[in-house]
Parts: structure tokens; sequence; C-alpha cells
């Protein structure tokens, strides 16, 4: 599993401690420290009588010896010039490696207390903390297992309240005896397996035998072990491993051995592990027959069952039938990476959780350019901070105070997931998070995430919780960073307590974001049960959010949400607004039980994201029905490529190593709503969202980009990369027999040619590639030559090919146990050929011909020249693979772009045909009044027939068609019925026909003779029609007779009884319009002509209600105000801002 180890940073002050003990003498006056010996224990005692001490200065701290207060005798140590919490005295410890020690000392502080801390590794468990004042001195004390493991290993005394001073005096550290500790990875167990020193201390013989160092032989140095007098096969030489294995770790084994006498060549010898309690269970992990002549290499691997019984654990190397005398050296007994046929938790063909290489938790997922972003609280800190016990686990629940960052990942298919790291956020402890931004925050919990346009770039912005004391806000250029503090007058800190927004709220946590559809942005927040209130805490709130997402507009609006505990959530489907939060576990009557429950998701409805909320229903339970353990719950509903899903924690990764302790994972389900809109409960589940999408193996993958693994970690990269070149990761420290996979990856009918992966390896390693299941045989073995270091990286390739089809890929990485690797990326290299590639080009071309009808006449340009390079390739005589690649390439996008454009110009036709049919239907509706009752049914039916399909949320545009034509043709037959009751009415002498009777042009008219002519309306512009048929009417609006103020560009235009949708701004239909200072662009606008507002010297905003535009012509605004604003639906800013840029248009912002 990966997790990140963060250094502390103790400022210019602080040294490491190579340097921060060199030079001290083991023993001084006033103190002793007895180096590590045999014949004695280490101690470190101080009274400071003397003057002297060992202890240093940590952070910005201070040391003097005083000689005006002490606990004992005339002298203390006083600490001063603290200027953060964290700053204090420390001493090393690394002396006592291997050993459980005590620490004592007494202590008096300006502050109320006073904490004992250790330091190793980048972490900080807590040993002990006293209440404290300057009235007397208090003693502290606590225990503390100094592993052989740890890095320049510490204890230290800090006041967590405040700066000021700390006193100690007769300090005091003490060795309470070696412990025993499964050893690190890689790490050797057994003691003496070179049999150097003797046997005496480590080993033992087993049955009936006598074991002694002998010089006679050995593998290598001078001693061996010589084991004689056995009488059975199964006695030899033994050493008892008890406390330094772990279940469910995988071991190598191996041992040199030699027979005495020659009789013993060709025999079998064997290691064998005996476990359990009074009955001990013999495993043999490893045999081989003795040669001839010198030793032989006894080797063996060996997984600890989980359900193994430890309480006895022993070595034992011994022989299969011979009893012969025989030599041991090189014993040896190492945990190394395992070869699991499946993840931990994540198992091969599930989603859930989303990664099983950490503990992430209070997901929140934002959607963005195809991906879906995860952000979580980062439990994999406060676990790395916590110590372990034998089997690795934290030997305290999660307490969350350690957590200083955000983790992130993010997936296309929501199988594979890429891993972005941690966002350093929370910086008040230096010490537990270096690069933290936040400085006034202690804490990161609970991430939201949201992102918006503004001044014409997008921005990025994360909202995370200060534990339960306050909101704060970063923003970024990317949704993976790096993150800064927005430059507002209150930072990132966004609720504060104490401050209004912050009253009546119990725990300031747990923020939740929501951009509305017209860009406006809103915060949710809040939690806590106030005492004799669980039915109706009222500690919820939402605040309207300024445009640069970073300051509140106006006052929180409290959200009654009945049984409220904590974790807010928003989203919005149709035009509802959904606030979700967990229930509480303590609601007091049985209304409120029956409504909410327990540690469930409740969900509230609102037509008003600032609520008022009226509760609707439990959406999501407690995890512990799904996967019998359960916890807080949190969550989050989002929209990705227009379905809907649930993301929430559970204890799954926890609960599959063996013990959850608190430490969470995230999942996601789908989520399904009712035709009235309530929502469907969901339930989870292992199985997850099923791929989305195939994978691209052929695209550079991430290697940290992961559908499942075993024994995978990862790590910053500081070569550049990745989706964000200063946040680019990689697989850190690889060792044999981890396995990293991506799921479903499409390698097509042609397949691949080559294996490429950026690598760094000092010793070298080796890869093996296996497809659909990690049990497979290798489809191919890569050797890894070394690149010089494990910082190096070089790109190397492998001839790989044959692989075709869809498949699970599993990247196994071997060589020895000594070899490891770093990896940055990868991808394969697809087969290419002429002959299929010109199939290919062949395929494309056509596929470009059949697009290019679709095309409006201003978009085949691009697609033509396409076409034509294409066919200028296939028929070159000399052409290379990759000219005919290139082509393919280039022929395909092209056919891509067109795509999208034909479907911009489809869902164009389909919203200007609806908006006819609107307009048809309000005309239509007033010929009813002219009716008789016995006429009307008809053109009523039709009426009703053509709303239901207008109000159609997803009516087709045949759907929509057959409509407006119905329409017509009731509407024709109604107007001859009017214009037969009219005829009857008139008189002899003909009179001139009433404007208002002007007739409509039935179905015997040709509508299409209408394209091409032009009118004008009353503003003074004139229209040319562009198409007319019963479906579908529209126009271009060519020019305006008169100098205007204000320009306003209609949806529609009515001419001869005849609706037509305004779809285009003609070629400089606006030019030279020098008093006009704003314009607004109507909904039905699809296209602007070349020039269409160019010299409109005071045009400074434009308000472009339409969100179908596809063209800008060229100079369509050039010679504007500078400066000009548009004004764009949200989803369509970054296409309008592309489109603007394409038409030259100069210093201008879109909102």
């Amino acid at each position: 599993m990966h997790y990140k180890r963060f250094q502390a940073v103790l400022l210019a002050a602080a040294l490491t401690f190579t340097s921060l003990f060199a030079g001290v003498s083991p023993t001084m006056a006033g103190r002793t420290i007895v180096a590590h010996a045999a014949e004695a224990e280490p101690k470190i005692e101080e009274d400071y009588e003397s003057g002297s001490y060992a202890a240093k200065g940590r952070g910005a701290a201070r040391l003097e010896v005083i000689s005006d207060d002490a606990h004992a005798g005339e002298h203390s140590l006083k600490v001063t010039g603290r200027t953060s919490t964290w700053n204090g005295v420390i001493w090393s410890v690394s002396a006592f490696a291997g050993r459980k020690i005590k620490i004592s000392a007494w202590v008096k502080s300006q502050e109320p207390e006073v904490k004992l801390t250790a330091e190793h590794d980048g972490k900080y468990p807590g040993i002990a903390t006293v209440k404290t004042g300057m009235d007397e001195w208090t003693h502290i004390e606590g225990e503390f297992e100094v592993t052989s493991t740890m890095s320049n290993p510490g204890v230290y005394l800090e006041a967590p309240n405040g700066n000021g001073d700390i006193y100690v005096d007769d300090f005091q550290i003490v060795s309470l005896g070696e412990i025993k500790e499964p050893p690190a990875l890689g790490k050797e167990i057994v003691k003496g397996g070179d049999m150097e020193e003797g046997l005496e201390n480590n080993w033992k013989a087993a049955g009936e035998a006598t074991i002694a160092a002998s010089k006679e032989a050995s593998s290598k140095g001078e001693t061996s072990a010589l084991v004689s007098g056995r009488t059975t096969a199964d006695s030899g030489i033994a050493q008892d491993l008890t406390g330094y294995l772990k279940k469910g770790s995988f071991y190598g084994f191996s041992a040199d051995v030699k027979g005495k006498d020659a009789a013993s060549a060709g025999k079998t010898y064997q290691i064998v592990l005996s476990t359990g309690g009074e009955t001990l269970t013999d495993v043999v992990v490893g045999s081989a027959k003795l040669d001839a002549d010198g030793f032989t290499k006894i080797t063996g691997e060996y997984t600890i069952p989980k359900e193994a019984d430890l309480t006895n654990a022993i070595l034992k190397i011994c022989s299969e039938e011979d009893l012969g005398d025989f030599y041991v050296d090189e014993v040896s007994v190492a945990e190394q990476v395992g070869l699991s046929a499946d993840g931990i938790a994540k198992k091969i063909g599930n989603s859930n959780p989303l990664s099983d290489g950490f503990y992430g938790a209070d997901p929140f997922a934002m959607a963005y350019d195809g991906r879906v972003y995860v952000y979580m609280t980062n439990d994999s800190q406060q676990f790395e901070s916590e110590a372990k016990d034998a089997n690795g686990f934290a030997n305290k629940d999660n307490g969350y105070g350690n957590i200083a960052t955000i983790k992130v990942i993010s997936s296309d298919d929501m199988v594979n997931w890429t891993d972005h790291g941690e966002i350093p956020v929370a910086g008040k402890n230096a010490a537990m998070n270096p690069d933290g931004i936040a400085k006034w925050a202690g804490n990161s919990w609970a991430p939201a995430a949201a992102h918006k346009t503004i001044d014409g770039k997008e921005k990025f912005f994360l909202y995370f919780a200060d534990n339960g004391s306050g909101i704060g806000v970063l923003e970024a250029d990317s949704p993976v960073g790096p993150f800064r503090e927005p430059d507002v007058p209150t930072g990132s800190r966004l609720v504060a307590p104490g401050t209004k927004n912050a009253q009546g709220v119990t725990w300031l946590f747990d923020p939740a974001v929501f951009v509305d559809d017209d860009g406006t942005g809103y915060l949710y927040y809040g939690g806590g049960v106030p005492n004799g209130q669980s039915d109706h805490p009222n500690t919820a709130r939402v605040l309207k959010l300024k445009d640069n997402m970073v300051e509140a507009d106006g006052d929180a609006v409290a959200i009654d949400a009945p049984g409220l505990f904590e974790d807010s959530g928003i989203h919005k489907y149709g035009d509802k607004y959904y606030y979700s939060y967990c229930s509480n576990f303590d609601q007091k009557s049985s209304d409120v039980q029956s409504m909410t429950g327990s540690g469930n998701i409740c969900c509230m409805v609102s037509d008003n994201p600032m609520g008022p909320f009226t509760f609707s229903q439990q959406i999501f339970v407690n995890q512990s029905a799904f996967f019998g353990v359960g916890g807080n719950n949190h969550h989050c509903v989002f929209n990705f490529n227009d379905k809907w899903y649930l993301t929430y924690h559970a204890q799954t990764l926890g609960k599959a190593v063996g013990k959850a302790n608190g430490y969470r994972s995230t999942h996601i389900d789908e989520l399904e709503y009712n035709e009235d809109g309530s929502i469907k409960k969901v339930t989870g589940t292992y199985e997850g969202v099923g791929q989305l999408k195939n994978f691209d193996p052929y695209q550079r993958i991430e290697a940290e980009t992961i559908a499942w693994q075993s024994g995978i970690k990862v790590a910053k990269c500081e070569v550049a990369g990745g989706e964000a070149d200063t946040e680019n990761r990689k697989l850190t420290n690889v060792k044999k027999n981890s396995w990293v996979s991506i799921a479903s990856a499409d390698f097509g009918k042609k397949g691949t040619k080559e294996f490429k992966a950026s690598i760094a390896s000092e010793t070298g390693s080796q890869i093996e590639i296996h497809l659909d299941s990690v049990d497979s045989d290798p489809v191919a073995t890569l050797t890894v030559e070394p690149t010089g270091s494990n910082d190096t990286f070089k790109e190397m390739s492998w001839e790989v090919g044959g692989i075709k089809g869809v498949h699970h890929v599993f990247l196994v990485f071997k060589g020895d146990s000594s070899s490891s690797l770093e990896m940055d990326y990868y991808s394969f290299t697809e087969k290419l050929d002429k002959e299929s590639l010109k199939a290919d080009l062949n395929t494309a071309v056509g596929s470009a011909r059949g697009m290019l009808d679709k095309l409006k006449d201003t978009e085949k340009e691009t697609l033509q020249k396409a076409i034509e390079a294409a066919e200028e390739a296939a028929e070159k005589e000399e052409v290379t693979v990759d000219e005919l690649s290139e082509a393919v390439n280039a022929i395909e996008a092209a056919v891509d772009t067109a795509k999208k454009e034909v479907e911009a110009n489809e869902i164009a036709e389909k919203n200007d045909t609806k908006a006819a049919l609107e307009a048809e239907i309000t005309a239509t509706d007033a010929m009813l009044e002219k009716l008789t009752d016995a006429d009307k049914t008809s053109l009523q039916s039709a009426i009703d027939t053509a709303k239901k399909v207008a109000e159609k949320e997803n009516a087709t545009l045949d759907e929509l068609k057959a409509a407006a034509e119905a329409l017509s043709t009731a509407k024709a037959a109604a107007q001859k019925v009017i214009d037969a009751a009219n005829n009857s009415k008139e008189d002899t002498k003909p009179q001139p026909k009433p404007q208002s009777q002007v007739q409509t042009p039935t179905t015997t008219v040709d509508l299409k003779a209408y394209v091409g002519k032009t009118f004008t309306d009353k503003a003074g512009f004139t229209y040319k029609i562009t198409e007319c048929s019963a479906a579908k009417k529209t126009v271009a609006l060519t020019k305006v007779s008169k100098q205007l103020k204000s320009i306003k560009v209609p949806d529609t235009a009515a001419y001869e009884n005849m609706t037509f949708a305004v779809t285009e701004i003609g070629k400089g239909a606006f030019k030279n319009q020098k008093k006009a200072t704003k314009a607004v662009i109507g909904k039905n606008v699809t296209a602007i002509g070349a020039s269409a507002f160019s010299g409109c010297k005071q045009l400074g905003k434009v308000t472009i209600k339409s969100a179908d535009i596809v063209s800008i012509g060229k100079k369509a605004f050039s010679k504007v105000k500078k400066n000009i604003t548009f004004k764009v639906p949200k989803k369509n800013k970054k296409a309008y801002d592309g489109l603007l840029k394409k038409a030259k248009t100069k210093n201008y912002k879109v909102k």
C-alpha cells in the first residue's frame, strides 16, 4: 500500500539528527549516556547542574541552563524563543534502536499543557500530555518502542497550545529491554545467520542433535554451524522467530548446506517453518539435493496464511531422510512483496473500493473535461503518523488530527484511476505539512471542489474543513494543482469561527459546493448536535458565493435538516435542488427516527438553492448494512457523462487487511431517479460501476494509473510530466512479485509492435506482461537494464508483438529480492504496415465524404483539404509507413471534428425546429377564437399534440418535424374554414380585406418559394429568409436602417403571418453602429457573420443568449471598445472563447 511520508521541515534553526548530535561525548558531568553494548543498556540522564546536556532546540527554540528555578538541585533547562507550537526541545534516541524506552521529565510552562512526542521518518506519534503551569513542577513520563528500521528517531517536548516558554529538569531515558519486531520489507529476520559470532545467543539444537561453531567449512567468511549426532532426520539446527513474522506476508528463505561426508551427496535437505500454539504445524518452505562438492543453496518462498497461529514460530534446517552430519551457513529469512492473484480489497473485476493502495475518506467528485476527479480526506496520512503493532496495524483508531493534505485521483472510465497524489493544504503545523498552503489551518478534512470560467479562464476551487473550526478555499489552474491562496482580503479563510456565518454552527466543517446553471456558486457546510436538539439541530448552512468563488456574497441561511449529524451534499436534477446529509445517532422522537434513521444519507428538496428545503427520503443507509463495518457516513451525488452516481466511504480496505481502526476507503455506485424525481435507494457494493469505455493502451499511460494492484507504492516524481508538470507521480521502490494493472485495454485488430516505459533502476530488474489474469502465462518477459540510480529515468523499449483485442493487462515485477525500480509512464506501440494503413485511409476517406453533405458550406473546407491530402498519400508510390500513419491520424481527426460540427448543426436544427413549433403553436392558438366549437376539435387536438412534443425534454428532431407538419396541416384546414366563413359574409361590393385576415400560406403554396426573399420589420431590421418549410422557418438578419444605442437581435421575426427563427447575423449587419454601447443576441442565433459588429466603437457589453452558436466570422467584433465583455451561457464559455479567438477578437473577457 502507498502511504506518503511527510518529512518535517524544522525551519532554519533546525538541524538533521546527523549533525544534531555530532561530537557529543558518551559521558559528561551531570548526566550519563552509555553507548549500546552487550554489557550495558543505553541511558540518557540530564540534571543540568553542570550546564551540559545532549538536548537540542527544535525549530526556532533556544535552550539555556538557568539557576533561578529547578525541580531538584539549583539548575534547570529553559526552552525559549518558540515561534510555533511544535518548537521545543529534542533528544536523539538512535542509540536505543530495537528497544522499548521509558522517558521521564519534570516540566513547567507558561502554557496549559506540555506534550511528549516521538519523531521518526516524518511521523510524530504522541506519547504523553500533562497539564502545566508556572506555579509548580509536573511529572511527565511515557513509553515508546524504537524499532531498528526507524530513521533518525527522537523524542521531544512541545507545548501544543501556544508559544510560551517550557522548563525541563531531571530528564531521563532508560531502556526497558529489547523488543521483538517484524523487520521492514526486505530486512533480515534471522539473527547471526552468517555464524561468525558463534551460535549460543541465536541458535539451538532441534531434536536429537548437537550443534557447534566450526571453522572446518564455510560458504562465506570463516565460520559455519556443524550439526552432528542426529538420530532422526528431522533433527537439526533451529532459531526462534516468534514475534518476527506477520500473517498474510510473503517471505523468502535461504540457507547454504554441505554434507560432512560424501554419503550425503544427492540427499534432500530442507528448510522447515513450524508455527502454532501447543501443537506446531511444519511447512517445508524450501528443499534441495546436496551437491557432491561445496555448499548447496536451498531457497524457498512462503506466504504466512492470514489464519495462521503465530504463538510460536520456529525456523529449522534438517534433512528429509539422511542422518549424516552437515554444515549450515548464510541462513536468511526476509519479507518480500507478495504475489497475490488478487487485490487486497479491490478484487480483480470489481470497481470498489476505487483503490486499495491507500486510505481516503469523505469523497467529493467533480466532473471536468471528460474525467471525474475524486478529492478525499487523506486518512493514510493519519495512519502513517500512528505507532504500529507487530502486524502493522495502528495502535489507535483513526483520530484525524494529523491529516493536513487532500488526496486526489481521477478516471475517465470509473475503473482505471490515476493517482495525482496529495495536495498540501493545511500549513499551521510545518512539521506535519511543511508545504501547507493555508498557514492558519491545522487540518484539511472533507474536501469539495468546483470549476468555473472567470475572465475567460477556467479556474478550479478546493474547499476544505480545518478540523471543525472553519472552512477554507484554495484555487488553481488545473484540477490537480498546484493550488494557491486566493488573492482576496480574506485569503483562503472563507468561513472563520466567531464570524456571522459561523454563528449557531456546532461543527464548522464538511463543505459542499455547487455552481448553478447561471454561474452562481453556493457553499453548504456545518453539522453537530447541540444538547437537546437532536431532532432538529439546525446547524447546517448555505452561503451564496461571489463570482470569484472565494468570498461570501451576503449572509448564510440555516437549513433545518431533521436529525442532522454532518456531511452536507448538494446537486440539481431537472429544476429541483437536492440537499443531502448524514443523520445523527441520537434522535429522540420516533417521527424523526423513522424519517432519517441513524447514520444514513437523507435528502431534502427545494425550488431554490438557498432553500427552504423539504424533507424527502433516505437515499443510502449506513455502510454497515452492505459491508459489515459501519461508522460515520459521508457522500457526494454527481453526474458524469449524463449518468448519476453516489460516492461514499466505507472501512472495506481496513476490514480486508484485518483491522479497520476507522480508516476509510472510497466507493462509487450508480444512482437512479424515479419518474417523480425521487431517488431510488442506492445499494453499496464491491462490484461498483462497470467500466464506461475501453482503455487506450497506445497513449502515454501514467504508471500510477491503476485498476488493480498488489504491493504497489506511489510517490512524487521529480521528472516533469503527468496532468500538471509540477504534480507528476511514479511507482516507487517496486519490488519482486508486486504487480499493477489496467482494465479492458483495446489493442485493436492490428495488435502491438513494442512496449515502452520510462524507468529508473540502480539494480536493474525484470517485468512480465500478463493478459487477463495475473496467473496467466506471460506474453513477454522484459529485462530492465540498470540506469545508474533510482533517480535516473530512461525510456526503454522492447519488442512485444501480437497482442490484439480487448484485455486486462498486468505488469508483474520480477528480478531478484534485491531488485527495485521506479516507473514514470509506459505505453504500447501499435503494429503498422502499408496495406492496413491504406485500408484505414480508404475507410476514413469514405467516412469523410459521407460527412460533407451534412456540413454547411462554410464548414466543408477543412474536411475537403484533409480528404485531398489523404488521397494524395494513398496514391504516392514511395509512401512510407510514417507518412501513411500521419495521413490516417489527420483524416480521422478531421472526421471527428466534422462529426462534432454535424452534431452541433443537428442540435441547432432541433432547437430551431422546436422554436418554430412553439411560435407556430402560439400563432395557431389565436385561430381558435375564429372557429365554432364544432370546427375547433381537430385544430385543438393538433395544438395539444404539438404542445406535448414541444414540452418533451428529449423530443427527437423527427418527432418535432412530424408535430410541426401535423400542426401546419390542421392550421391550413382551419384557415380554409375561416376563409369560407368570411367569404359568405362579404357583400357583392368588393371590400378591402382587413390586415388581420391576411391568409397564412396553405399547403397548396410552395413554402420553399419564400427562401431568398427579404423583408424589413418595424425596428428597421432587414431579414433574408434562409429556410421555409412546415417544420422549419429561419431568417438571417442582414442589415439595420438606423443608428442604435442598444442592439437587440430578436429570437423571431414575423412575415406574412409566419414566424421565423432568427438564426444568423449576416456579414456586416451592424457594422459601424457607432452609438451602440451594448448588444443582446437572441437565443436562436447559430452563426455570426464576418465584420457583423465591426466599427461599433462604443460597444462594451454583449449578452449572448444562444447556446448553439457554431461559428463567428472573421473580425466580427473588430474595432469595438477595449476590454469588451461577452456574457454567455455557462456551458458555452470555453467554446465561445475559442470562437472569439478564431475570429481575431482582441482585448475581451468572457463571463
